[in-house]
């Protein structure tokens, strides 16, 4: 028997380009890896039975190239990992497989398929009558009684097989919801290491969600992982750490850690993050966490991984709060706020909109409390009803009724499926949300610096982010786009300046600050096109003493007339203001004082790491020489240097002088020289 498990992703969108630096990814969903290996373990099939595992991506393969690549492996089994986001797809590749392979057996599991009724089953099947079963919970210890008892054709079933629901039109109206999640998760064969088979290129990368414990202990109504199981079940340290080793050595590009609070107990993942720390090599970590017990050690460790972090605080509101059955409390997260702002923790935030007990205004002043906390950036969700969960089953009973946004004015690039608003929302708060939606997918990290001015100038900052999506649907729609967080449209750049810079102005800036926000906007402009990515500066930001600064950057005691350098390769921007006005230019205000010299900030390409070094006027023509694309012979350096040097200080050394010059600035990483000494170049590190 031939046994082939699929997981379809279409991580392209929204959050993919958030959370991943490459434009083409696979995330390799761990579920089907788990259930290969226990049918792998099952006494139930032989050696010569075949179990494998195949990835796709449909932002990356069409259906049809997917569908082929399934036909060609030539299943009798195919099981399918079904998610909210490709469980459409995987209805219509069923259809085109059993018009192929007509007695091929289909099965479908996953959270998409977490059904607890009848109904909900004959709904499915309405909709998919090419699957023949489905696997409710986890899988992994049933999936292998499941096939056998599929393929016994109409033998008696296998005692204690539960969690099931077959065809009824094929099978009869056989099922059962009872689902028992494995008392302890050792029970399941690890599936490391595993060899699955991804068209891997320059622009395609992998990232592995891992799970090291399983289970949440909150019962927010609108979830539905935290309604699969509330008791959290833990994978043995010694197992984690063999898996995480094998990881790490496998050249996994993000490890997504999916557990429901990573931090749950600081000591596990104090030695968790410590194991990541000592055996990475080039991994980046992502993890959930709440942040409710973060105390100097694991805020530390934090830093010290760059790991990106979600905090799901969803709201500050308590009476929401209550009547979302979340027990997190907003309060211990803001008395956190020294150890947030302080370090260099690098986390976003969820907010949602339209939850039972809020109202648009109390959404506002969540999103208010939520940016002091300096969040490296702010992802907002609507409110939806999710299969299987509390407030899907009876969302009357909460007070929230369903949303058509057919006719809605909603352009920003989330998933607007099932929206549901409690009734103290209109649909035409849900396009004013779309307009906040929409400034923090394009802004808040893309424009760091300027949009961050903004909002710590304004006394309502929600406010000011709505009239900038407001403002910003009015442009896409006159050049009739709709709004993607990777786009660069032709004009926009001059839309968002006039409207970034109307904005100073209605919160009160002066000539002189909105002289020297002209400087803010364009270091944000200059970083987005210096970086190849453009999605990496909203999570993979690593940030060093300052938050607000771009890349890697401590503040100099900028006296008048004194130049700054950012070292590494790339391009060279010239601002009129000093650099520590800049960076603290929303506390300024009037006092900012132009620089008597330009300033000058050399910037990285696909390199967060940089530093800032004053520049004598020897140096910084040197480095002027130097082109940014390709080395320069010394002797052609040392010339045009000569000569300058000789008019700075026509009677020293000249040449003594340039050759302290050059060798200070390759001391400082500013210049490369080649190991033979005949080559100069801009830095790359």
């Amino acid at each position: 028997m031939k046994i082939l498990l699929v997981y379809t992703g279409t991580e392209q969108g929204a959050w993919g380009a958030i959370a991943f630096p490459r434009p083409q990814h696979y995330y390799i969903m761990p579920g089907i890896l788990y259930c290969a290996a226990a049918l792998r373990a099952s006494d139930l099939f032989g050696t010569h039975d075949e179990v494998a595992c195949r990835y796709f991506n449909t932002t990356v393969q069409g259906e049809a190239e997917i569908l082929e690549a399934i036909l060609d492996e030539k299943p009798d089994v195919a099981g399918f990992s079904c998610y909210c986001w490709n469980v459409d797809v995987h209805r219509r590749l069923m259809t085109s497989i059993k018009a192929r392979l007509p007695a091929v057996m289909l099965i479908c599991g996953g959270p998409e398929v977490g059904f607890s009724s009848a109904p909900e089953v004959r709904s499915f099947f309405t909709a998919a009558p090419e699957c023949d079963a489905l696997l409710f919970g986890e899988a992994e210890l049933r999936i292998a009684p499941l096939i056998k008892a599929m393929a016994g054709h109409g033998e008696p079933l296998p005692a204690g097989l539960t969690g099931f629901a077959f065809n009824p039109a094929r099978f009869g109206d056989v099922v059962d919801f009872s689902v028992a999640a494995p008392a302890s998760l050792d029970d399941i064969p690890s599936p490391y290491p595993f060899d699955v088979a991804i068209p891997l290129s320059p622009d395609s990368g992998r990232a592995m969600v891992y799970e090291t414990v399983r289970g949440c202990p909150y019962k927010c109504i609108y979830c539905q992982f935290s309604h699969r199981s509330h008791a959290v079940r833990k994978f043995p340290p010694e197992r984690l750490y063999a898996e995480l080793d094998w990881l790490l050595r496998s050249g996994v590009e993000c490890l997504h850690i999916a557990d429901s609070v990573f931090d749950l107990e600081v000591r596990r993942a104090c030695d968790l993050l410590t194991f990541f720390r000592d055996h990475n090599r080039k991994t980046s970590l992502f993890c959930y966490c709440s942040f409710m017990k973060l105390d100097k050690p694991l805020a530390a460790l934090f830093e010290e991984t760059r790991a990106q972090i979600g905090v799901g605080v969803q709201s500050t509101n308590p009476e929401a709060l209550r009547r979302i059955e979340r027990t997190v409390a907003p309060s211990r997260l803001i008395e956190k706020s020294p150890l947030l702002q302080g370090g260099r923790i690098n986390f976003y935030v969820d907010l949602m909109f339209g939850l039972p007990g809020d109202s648009p205004l109390t959404f506002a002043n969540s999103f208010n409390d939520t940016v002091k906390l300096s969040p490296s950036f702010m992802m907002l969700f609507p409110l939806s009803l999710i299969s299987g969960t509390p407030l899907a089953e009876d969302a009357r009973r909460y007070g929230v009724r369903p949303v058509d946004t057919g006719s809605l004015d909603l352009l920003c690039d989330i998933r607007y499926d099932n929206i549901a608003l409690s009734t103290d929302f209109t649909a035409h708060d849900l396009e004013r949300f779309d307009d906040m939606a929409l400034s923090c997918f394009y802004f808040y990290n893309r424009f760091a610096l300027s949009l961050g001015y903004l909002m710590k100038r304004s006394p309502d900052p929600a406010a000011t982010v709505a009239v900038i999506g407001g403002k910003t649907k009015e442009f896409l729609h006159s050049v009739g786009r709709t709004a993607t967080n990777t786009d660069w449209l032709e004009g926009f750049q001059e839309t968002i300046h006039t409207l970034f810079l109307e904005q100073a102005k209605v919160l009160g800036a002066g000539p002189v600050e909105c002289s020297a926000f002209d400087d803010l906007f364009k270091l944000d402009i200059y970083r987005i096109l210096a970086i190849s990515a453009p999605q990496r500066e909203k999570i993979f930001r690593r940030l060093d003493a300052v938050r607000e600064y771009p890349l890697r950057v401590r503040p100099l005691r900028a006296e008048p007339g004194c130049s700054v350098h950012l070292v590494t390769a790339g391009k060279t921007i010239r601002l009129a203001y000093r650099w520590n006005d800049l960076c603290a230019l929303e506390k300024l205000r009037e006092s900012i004082v132009p620089a008597s010299e330009a300033v000058f900030l050399h910037s990285a390409f696909e390199d967060w790491d940089a530093r800032i070094t004053p520049l004598s006027p020897l140096e910084r023509g040197i480095i002027e020489l130097v082109p940014a694309e390709r080395p320069i012979l010394f002797d052609h350096l040392q010339g045009p240097a000569l000569r300058r040097a000789k008019k700075l200080s026509p009677e020293g050394d000249a040449e003594a002088g340039v050759a302290r010059a050059i060798a200070g600035l390759a001391r400082a990483g500013i210049l490369y020289l080649s190991p033979g000494g005949s080559h100069c170049s801009r830095s790359t590190a």
